[in-house]
């Protein structure tokens, strides 16, 4: 006796040969597709230097391999209602509507004589058994798809051997996002490094870290090394603009004075000058507070107080407002005036400590834009400027030894090392330069304009004698290098001077500084 088990197994059995048969026609216009994708990519990428050589045939291949592989499992894996596809069946097996007509009797809810739909099975099955469902299935229709493949790998292999200049500009541009993304880090863990440093205050971590802020949000949009190095140097001149160039002097001379109070020794003070000596400023500012003028005997009050006029006599020049209160302090003394010396040595004390506050901004500032300056010369280094560099040193190298030629042959006394620096002859020698002459014929007595041989033609000037004549023009030499300073330092502002050779130029005015 026939069953509707069977024929809907039978059934599902040609859907499943049918979704294979389709799956396959769809694989090779996935392919098809996908390698156009793919192909289309690589242009664009290796045209906007995106692409390198071998990245083209990964993204070809991937992409043709991927578009087959979606297109299958598209394909296979959509699957119709049983009853659909009897239908279906009946019309490309020509079965006359028995398949599906048995599998409605057998998900009818209407009551039927039994044995008409035993009847109507039997027919169904029996035809159905009798079908070879691939002599049915369309033919595959590969031959569209296997020539725009070939077509396209025709392409792909006249980028591979024809696109090198392209695959150049990507690998120059893939060395460049390294080099930024390589920066990116350094500046970040520059920026970690300032906000763990707790020996600057809050104000002072923010405006420090404000500069790199700046350039890591630049950095991350650059698509050029000019661009990064251009960030990198606003970022450090910044810094640099943080720098408290007092703060040195101050510091050194606190150092100093420390230095020359320790060789003479006084009870009150010594730990105070050796902490001077040392540099430790927060420690000198403690050693103030330690001193309590009320418990002291006359003879100490006298002894402390010629002290800290010693003192402040020493740290006048360099530190007034510090001097002012030591020696406040010591006028109190002087006039047993416990309360108002002990206020004046609190004030010293946190004079010293806004010094430290500062000497310690100037130098995480200085430290910053130092490691900025490093980062800026492997950029430039990374990025095949050392050569040009090179060049130009080697250029400027010379033209500093032979800057101050005269015109018999004889030069002044600067003379520069190998490395461009000052040598042993230094700069004190070196009183006048060359001026540049006129025309050197010598038989001229005068010069004046041609005429034009228009009419109402006029020369305007006359130079009365040749300037050649008598002693060569000289002007003192360190007239003349300030306005050419000047001039670099204008030229600089005006970013007219390539980048990679900032910091060459301005070693080189650095070893000509008088």
């Amino acid at each position: 006796m026939a069953s509707i088990s069977e024929l809907e197994s039978l059934v599902n059995q040609w859907a499943a040969k049918l979704r294979l048969h389709q799956a396959g026609q769809r694989a090779w216009q996935g392919a098809t597709a996908g390698m156009a994708l793919g192909l289309g990519l690589a242009f664009y990428g290796a045209l906007h230097a995106r692409v390198l050589q071998i990245e083209v045939v990964v993204l070809v291949l991937s992409s043709t391999g991927a578009g087959a592989a979606f297109a299958w499992l598209a394909a296979f894996y959509k699957k119709r209602p049983i009853l659909e596809s009897a239908r279906h069946f009946d019309r490309i097996f020509s079965l006359k509507e028995r398949t599906s007509t048995a599998l409605e009797l057998a998900h009818s809810h209407i009551v039927l004589h039994s044995g008409l739909v035993q009847r109507q099975y039997a027919d169904a099955l029996l035809h159905a058994q009798q079908v070879h469902p691939s002599d049915h299935f369309p033919r595959l229709r590969r031959l569209p798809s296997v020539v725009m493949l070939i077509l396209m790998g025709v392409f792909t292999t006249m980028l591979w051997f024809y696109g090198e200049n392209l695959f150049q500009a990507a690998e120059a541009q893939r060395a460049v996002e390294e080099t930024i993304a390589q920066q990116i880090m350094e500046v970040e863990a520059l920026r970690d490094e300032i906000q763990k440093n707790e020996r600057l205050n809050a104000e002072q971590r923010q405006a420090l870290v404000q500069p790199l802020d700046e350039a890591l949000q630049g950095l991350e949009k650059a698509q050029s090394l000019e661009e990064a190095l251009a960030l990198l140097n606003e970022a450090e001149q910044q810094l640099q603009a943080l720098e408290d160039g007092t703060a040195a002097a101050n510091f050194q001379g606190l150092r100093e004075a420390g230095e020359l109070l320790s060789k003479n020794p006084g009870e009150r003070l010594d730990d105070f000058a050796e902490s001077l000596a040392q540099g430790d400023l927060l420690q000198a500012a403690q050693d103030l507070r330690e001193i309590d003028p009320g418990t002291l005997n006359p003879d100490e009050i006298e002894e402390l107080a010629d002290k800290l006029e010693k003192t402040a006599e020493l740290l006048e020049p360099t530190n007034p407002e510090l001097a002012q209160q030591l020696s406040e302090a010591a006028e109190a003394l002087q006039q047993t005036d416990a309360q108002n010396a002990e206020q004046a040595l609190e004030q010293a004390a946190e004079t010293l400590e806004q010094l430290n506050e500062n000497l310690e901004m100037a130098q995480a500032a200085e430290d910053a834009a130092e490691q900025l300056d490093q980062a800026e010369q492997q950029m430039a280094e990374n990025s095949g400027m050392e050569s040009s560099g090179s060049g130009e040193q080697s250029t400027s190298g010379s033209g500093a030894g032979e800057l101050g030629q005269q015109p018999d042959g004889q030069t002044g006394s600067l003379s520069l090392d190998e490395n461009g620096e000052a040598g042993d002859g230094g700069t004190t020698d070196y009183e006048q330069i060359y001026a540049a002459q006129g025309p050197q014929d010598q038989s001229e007595q005068g010069l004046q304009l041609p005429e034009s041989g228009q009419a109402g033609d006029t020369n305007l000037g006359e130079i009365g004698s040749n300037p050649t004549e008598g002693e060569p023009s000289l002007v003192p030499y360190s007239e003349v290098f300030a306005e050419y300073e000047d001039i670099f330092r204008a030229a600089l502002e005006n970013g007219e001077i390539p980048l990679f050779l900032r910091q060459l130029i301005k070693e080189y005015f650095s070893a000509l500084e008088p």
